[in-house]
């Protein structure tokens, strides 16, 4: 009888044992392919990815890691080649670089932005701003790549102690900010931190150039896609529609300069570290950079003031009769995700276009902008300090970054050549007028080439 019982309970055992692998194994598997996941971001994946299981048990998230930098697009094209590719994963954040753009490889998602997203109780397309849906479109203008969050450039962070000593407003317009530029200058103190590398000086640079040629962009984007397209650039500047003689040129220069002379010492030879000691040491006002610099000086044990920040000054008329007062924020591109067709093939299509839609549920957000320091990529997500700091965007703000990265980055010997003579004007090496005569020449040059290397035919 005791052997009996013995033997009984092992059959018991083994029968629960087969249970339990029975469910695991018929548990679906998505597998969420992330680039560079390293000991800092890894958990916050994996955080995610146990949320969503715990939610739904009959899923199991495999979080994978794909190569990083240049070496994305070959890590994606040995996932497709290799005919068993990831279901859902990181991928080019900007249109025309997603491998191989086509139904046969990413799934079309256009479908899927009018569909209710449960975990947010809106529908999923609602949950972007819409110029990040526009910008990333594919050339055939469908949707194929989604985006979790953004990162942010040409933001301002100031020392708030010093502010309250002196007096001081945050300024939201650009004569409030030249304001607070001069009184910091009265007070004995260094007024910005900033260099002039060329992404310092690109990021300042197309902030200024944006607001300024605010209706020359809406009139070049012909589609009203929110993105100002590399033909539609060169077809405004080879038609004449951009003018380099135009008075507002002159002004975007200008405006340029005259921030530039609250600079700090040095600031024509400082690198990156210089910068950052320069305003942790106490005396600056302000420091121009972007979101790594914020958590940079959060996480600064050392740094004995407050920072706070805010977003790049809006230009209105007072300033220039072209400021079109809107309010521009340099909106980088995030993470981006695209779902493979090949899910289609495997049956779990409903799976994961679930993970999909969870991925946009505030918490995760949230725990994506805490853990990583970065914005959410649409509205209706509260943020902790500093991050709640910055203002959304206009809704098609991608056109103030989209149609400027065609426009100076179309032809990099054009972006080089811009860069290096406008530091010559910063520098009072050069005047205003010879610095648009030598570039004036070299901007039709560059855009008549790019027309003809695509068979462009503008008059």
């Amino acid at each position: 009888m005791k052997i009996f019982r013995v033997t009984l309970t092992l059959l018991l055992l083994a029968v629960l044992l087969l249970t339990a692998v029975s469910a695991v194994s018929a548990a679906t598997e998505v597998r969420l392919m992330v680039a560079g996941l390293t000991r800092e971001t890894r958990p916050t994946w994996e955080t995610i990815a146990a949320e969503y299981m715990a939610l739904n048990p009959d899923v199991r998230i495999v979080v994978e890691s794909l190569p990083t930098g240049a070496e994305l697009y070959a890590g994606l094209t040995a996932q497709f080649l290799s005919g068993d590719p990831g279901d859902i994963m990181q991928n080019w954040p900007q249109r025309g670089n997603t491998v191989d753009l086509d139904e046969e490889t990413i799934l079309v998602l256009d479908e899927y932005l009018d569909w209710p997203n449960p975990y947010t109780g809106k529908i999923w397309g609602e949950g972007f701003y819409p110029g990040i849906i526009q910008a990333n479109r594919a050339p055939s203008g469908e949707y194929m790549v989604f985006q979790i969050y953004t990162t942010r450039g040409g933001i301002f962070m100031y020392n708030v102690d010093l502010f309250a000593e002196l007096g001081l407003k945050t300024p939201t317009n650009w004569e409030d900010f030249i304001q607070t530029l001069e009184d910091l200058q009265a007070a004995g103190k260094t007024p910005l931190a900033i260099n002039d590398v060329v992404g310092t000086w690109d990021v300042f640079h197309r902030m200024i150039l944006s607001q300024l040629w605010w209706d020359w962009v809406q009139e070049a984007n012909v589609n009203q896609d929110f993105t100002v397209s590399l033909e539609e650039a060169t077809r405004a500047f080879l038609t004449g529609l951009v003018d380099l003689d135009n008075p507002r040129f002159d002004q975007i220069f200008r405006l340029h300069k005259q921030a530039y002379e609250y600079a700090m010492d040095g600031w024509t030879a400082a690198g990156a570290d210089d910068v950052y000691r320069t305003f942790v040491e106490g005396d600056t006002g302000i420091m121009f950079g972007g979101l790594g610099n914020l958590r940079s000086l959060y996480e600064d044990e050392l740094l004995d003031f407050e920072v706070a920040v805010f977003d790049f000054p809006i230009i209105t008329e007072p300033t220039s009769p072209y400021g079109s007062g809107q309010a521009f924020s340099m909106g980088a591109y995030g993470t981006s995700m695209a779902v493979s067709s090949h899910v289609q093939t495997k049956g779990i299509l409903d799976e994961v276009m679930d993970v999909v839609f969870f991925l946009q549920n505030p918490d995760v957000v949230r725990l994506f902008a805490e853990n990583h320091w970065v914005l959410p990529a649409g509205p209706g997500v509260d943020l902790p300090p500093p991050l709640d700091g910055f203002r959304d965007p206009d809704p098609s703000y991608q056109a103030a970054y989209g149609q400027l990265s065609n426009w100076y980055w179309g032809d990099s010997a054009l972006m080089d050549f811009v860069y290096k003579n406008h530091q010559l004007y910063l520098r009072d090496l050069m005047t205003l007028e010879e610095l648009k005569a030598l570039i004036e020449p070299m901007f039709m040059q560059a855009y008549r080439r790019i027309a003809a290397d695509n068979g462009w035919d503008i008059e």
